[in-house]
């Protein structure tokens, strides 16, 4: 077996956030501003902290759990094997297979069955850690929370974990998924080979971690294609918030389903379909849909409606004028 080695540049830190817009601090809007500049300087300071591992650098060449294209027992050439402070690695795996691969762009709406994130620990975090590695399964439709979807957001999460190596494992879109208990089941021999290689021989020091013991609800609506965004998704999201259950519809584009496009809020009480009709989607309760027009998802929503009933006053007056 020939093996040849080559040589590795070392992985570019991620870019720093810049602003698209001249930041002027003497406007009417100046201590917005100045929100939004301590926010920017805040994410690049964890940006320059951020070093790709040596594994994200190379591809992760060779299936993980199978020795890379280096062969040999004992692991040595896979390079999840061994930790690497700072690293993050992204992998998914479809429906039925045995083992997770590099990420690659989601085609024609065909989602991975599962996605799967491999954060290590650096500095003080990984000092404080009490445990080699652990597995995080992030519910169905908070996958584009911050916390999940971000590069300092998972950082922040492995440290939460108190692992050394954190796999963050996501619910692929279009697929159904069992109990939580099952679920476990499910992923516990793929996600065993992204573990480091002494917790590997010890596959009980590995906790399987989440939200609670929900894992979601994700319901199809409709779907469509645009030439330019590729495929749309409406789906129904439901999450619990103070021990409730709490429907969201959202429409996202599945080439970059980490992003919500749009959002409401619903609730029960929709009302009953023409004849002929298809029924409306329904609540855990049985009752009809129809979206909540006095909550407002997002806070942007707020500045939104304030602009236009300002502009539709201005709009009224230069009519009566």
């Amino acid at each position: 077996l020939l093996v040849v080695a080559r040589r590795v540049p070392p992985p570019a830190p991620l870019p720093p956030v810049r602003l698209s817009f001249s930041a002027h601090l003497d406007g009417p809007d100046s201590e917005q501003i100045r929100s939004v500049l301590r926010v920017v300087q805040e994410v690049n300071a964890q940006r320059a902290k951020f070093v790709p591992s040596a594994a994200a650098a190379l591809g992760h060449r060779g299936r993980p759990g199978t020795g890379g294209g280096g062969g040999g027992g004992g692991g040595g050439g896979d390079a999840l094997a061994e930790l690497h402070p700072g690293g993050r690695l992204e992998l998914q795996t479809a429906a039925g297979a045995k083992a997770f691969v590099p990420a690659a762009p989601v085609m024609d709406g065909k989602a991975p069955r599962f996605m799967a994130t491999v954060v290590d620990q650096q500095g003080d975090a990984a000092e404080r850690a009490v445990r080699l590695c652990g597995v995080f399964i992030v519910p169905q439709g908070r996958e584009h929370e911050w916390l999940f979807s971000s590069p300092e957001g998972q950082q922040q999460l492995a440290a939460g974990c108190a692992s050394r190596r954190v796999v963050i494992v996501s619910l692929g879109r279009g697929h159904t998924f069992p109990p939580m208990a099952k679920l476990k089941k499910e992923l516990s021999p793929l996600v065993l080979p992204l573990a480091p290689a002494l917790a590997q021989a010890a596959p009980a020091t590995i906790p399987f971690m989440s939200i609670g013991e929900d894992i979601g609800r994700r319901v199809p609506i409709a779907t469509a294609t645009s030439d330019l965004s590729g495929c749309i998704a409406v789906e129904d999201v439901t999450l619990q918030e103070d021990g409730q259950d709490k429907v969201y519809r959202r429409m996202v584009f599945t080439s970059n389903s980490n992003l919500v496009q749009s959002e409401a809020v619903m609730t029960a009480g929709g009302p009953q379909p023409d004849g002929g009709a298809t029924s409306p989607p329904q609540s855990s309760s049985g009752g009809r849909l129809r979206v909540d027009n006095l909550q407002l998802p997002c806070e942007y929503h707020k500045a939104v409606i304030a602009g236009l009933s300002l502009a539709g006053e201005r709009l009224r007056d230069e009519a009566g004028g």
